[in-house]
């Protein structure tokens, strides 16, 4: 049987547990780094105090999370693990970080991102100010933010404090690009 994917915003204690509970089941995995075990959800950080939680369910089961984070208190979530020489050139007050986009390996290349990242747009364009977004990720996700109509922002990998070594890099768009090339490209039959 295809799975039958439901989109929502996290707003209830349960909905936010559910998502930090599958947070650590994929990070466990694939991202120990960002894990935090002194707390009650390893999974979850200071900046989900603030920001704005989606996910997606299969059968009850959150299979797939991700959340938006302005700019607060003079910075963005990854402010605190950029390099010196690395500077985010976005419009504190028309972009978004979107973070922690998180998808369970069995629901992966089936398109879920582009029905996570098309609702979660829809949302923000009808409920908030914000135009554009940024996202930091690793080099095998630029290709995949291309294809919804991001730009590479700079040639050059960078390391980010605490984060396993890896080289990231930064993609940024207009929310309403994303919003019609992902309903235009792939969720378009």
């Amino acid at each position: 049987m295809p799975p039958s994917f439901i989109f929502k915003k996290a707003v209830t204690e349960e909905e936010y547990s559910a998502i930090y509970k599958s947070r650590l089941d994929i990070c466990q995995k694939d991202f120990p780094y960002i894990l935090d075990f002194s707390g009650d959800f390893p999974a979850k950080d200071i900046f989900d105090d603030y920001s704005t939680l989606f996910y997606v369910t299969d059968n009850n089961k959150v299979v797939a999370s991700c959340r938006i984070t302005p700019y607060k208190n003079g910075e963005w979530e990854i402010s605190s693990s950029m390099p010196d020489n690395v500077k985010l050139t976005v419009d504190k007050d028309k972009a978004i970080q979107l973070n922690r986009v998180y998808i369970e390996e069995k629901y992966r290349n089936q398109n879920l991102h582009a029905f996570m990242f098309y609702h979660f747009s829809e949302w923000v364009l009808k409920n908030t100010k914000f135009i554009t977004y940024f996202a930091i990720c690793k080099i095998g996700l630029v290709r995949l933010y291309k294809n919804i109509g991001a730009s590479l922002v700079n040639d050059e990998g960078f390391s980010l404090q605490g984060r396993g070594g890896h080289q990231y890099y930064i993609v940024s768009g207009r929310i309403d690009d994303f919003n019609f090339i992902i309903k235009n490209k792939f969720l378009k039959k």
